[in-house]
């Protein structure tokens, strides 16, 4: 009998969106990456078959993009990932500003993805914005959750409250809300609106809050019209964050530099934030996601969102309107790699 050793990787990773083993491979769809971008050669080829990366692609405003990945399998088990990178001099970097859409006054700003199938998936950079001159999308198969809400029907003005009943300690966390677009020729499976957007007097979107060790609420706005069912996903117990910056105090209109010191290649990370209402005001959303992104209501401003990234030091940014989000946190995951040995005889 001979032992013969396979470079089988186990990678442990953590999105904001949902939580899944880290799977990146180079992407099979003719878009050129840009320098740095990618993640190790060895390690890319170990997982090519589990995941795909569309690499950092230039995309005009509102320019709407069909990216093909080919994965196959079933989607429900997917975990998705957009991430913006601002090109200019000065700018934010690699960012998440306008998550989902941002408008104000008439403009729009951000992107989003949509209709997301076991071969495709469409992104979509809004019209006015000036911070998303690059995206990229990554795409794997996470591992299952320790809760599963199915596809459940919600209705537009009527939040939704989910009962998990995990227990354990609901801040640690790591939780994936997906949207659906029931309607024929719409958006399917998206992300569209995610943390919620006001424009011309009109709230659309969805968002999740409140959560804890027994339920988590999930908000649909009245004006909505896509998101017809929400699907949730948690993970109780992820594994240790390579940073974790705990709850930190941010004011309204601040920016918190946070210095994590990760170093290696930023295409590895996996970034996950998260606000809490520590305010004490009635109506309290607790842990939340409300305005991820940020958003205007009129002429205020509201939520936040993370820019900026590097391999020591990430920001994060708070509206300067609202009595709330009092805190934040972000936690930052990059892949343990373990070779398993394979036992054969000859």
């Amino acid at each position: 009998m001979t032992w013969k050793f396979s470079r089988v990787a186990i990678p442990l990773l953590v999105t904001a969106f949902a939580w899944g083993a880290l799977l990146i491979a180079t992407g099979g769809n003719g878009l050129s990456a840009t320098p740095g971008n990618d993640v190790p050669t060895a390690q890319a080829a170990a997982l090519a078959e589990e995941s795909w990366t569309s690499g950092w692609f230039a995309i005009a405003p509102g320019a709407t993009r069909v990216l093909t990945h080919n994965l196959g399998g079933d989607v429900a088990g997917y975990a998705v990932e957009l991430w913006f990178r601002d090109t200019d001099a000065g700018g934010l970097g690699v960012n998440a500003f306008g998550y989902g859409g941002f408008e104000y006054l008439g403009q729009w700003e951000g992107g989003y993805w949509s209709n997301l199938t076991a071969s495709a998936i469409t992104v979509h950079r809004m019209a006015d914005d000036a911070a998303a001159d690059h995206m990229r999308v990554r795409i794997w198969f996470m591992t299952p959750p320790d809760y599963d809400s199915g596809w459940q029907a919600i209705v537009a003005g009527a939040p939704l409250t989910v009962t998990h009943a995990l227990g354990g300690a609901a801040e640690d966390y790591t939780l994936g809300l997906w949207f659906q677009d029931d309607a024929p020729g719409g958006l399917g499976v998206h992300h569209r609106y995610f943390g919620s957007v006001e424009h011309g007097g009109q709230v659309e979107g969805a968002h999740w809050q409140n959560l804890d060790d027994q339920n988590i609420r999930v908000a649909r706005w009245a004006d909505d019209a896509a998101v017809d069912r929400v699907r949730l996903h948690i993970l109780e117990t992820p594994p240790a964050p390579a940073y974790d910056s705990g709850w930190q105090d941010i004011a309204a209109g601040a920016t918190l530099t946070l210095t994590h010191n990760v170093g290696g290649p930023v295409g590895t990370y996996r970034v996950a934030l998260h606000y809490r209402d520590a305010s004490g005001l009635p109506g309290s959303f607790g842990q939340n996601m409300l305005w991820a992104g940020g958003e205007a209501v009129g002429a205020s401003h509201f939520g936040g969102h993370w820019q900026r990234l590097t391999d020591t030091t990430i920001e994060v940014y708070r509206q300067p309107d609202g009595a709330r989000p009092t805190e934040v946190r972000v936690r930052i995951w990059t892949p343990t790699l373990v070779y398993l040995p394979l036992v054969s005889s000859e």
